[in-house]
């Protein structure tokens, strides 16, 4: 088939030491036939999939009540890691609440002052409309004498 393929390899067959290593699968079948005698990995036998094998491989050597304790440690580690995951999207979620909140007021006060403004504009020129002098429009609405000069 052009998609499945069978290899069958006879391990004992496979006689190669770790000088001899030169492919991946010569270091796959090395490690394969002699994991159970090895004490630590080979300087041949490098990269982050065989480091995953051998940690895989002191796991499965623990005698039972190590087993157990591993088991409780790596639960332990999920329900901390999972109330840490749970309080941060917490905290993200009570952030996003309270800037939303600043956000609102902040742009109501704008609103208010560009509102403000734009009364305090439109009092001056009905003022001016009545024909009131410039100071006493000043002292209505609170504008300066310029801007009530650049609304002519």
């Amino acid at each position: 088939s052009d998609k499945l393929n069978y290899v069958f390899i006879e391990l004992p067959k496979f006689r190669k030491e770790v000088a001899e290593l030169k492919t991946n699968m010569d270091r796959w079948l090395f490690c394969l036939k002699n994991l159970s005698k090895l004490d630590s990995r080979p300087p041949e036998v490098q990269g982050k999939i065989f480091e995953m094998l051998f940690k895989a491989a002191e796991i499965q050597q623990l005698k039972e009540t190590e087993m157990e304790k591993y088991r409780k440690s790596i639960l332990e580690y999920n329900d901390v890691r999972e109330v840490a995951d749970f309080a941060k999207e917490e905290g993200r979620a009570e952030g996003l609440e309270k800037g939303i909140e600043k956000g609102r007021a902040k742009g109501m006060e704008e609103g208010l002052k560009k509102g403000i403004e734009t009364e305090k504009i439109t009092i001056a020129r009905n003022c001016m409309k009545k024909g009131l002098p410039i100071e006493t429009i000043r002292e209505i609405t609170g504008l300066t004498i310029e801007q009530i000069n650049a609304l002519k």
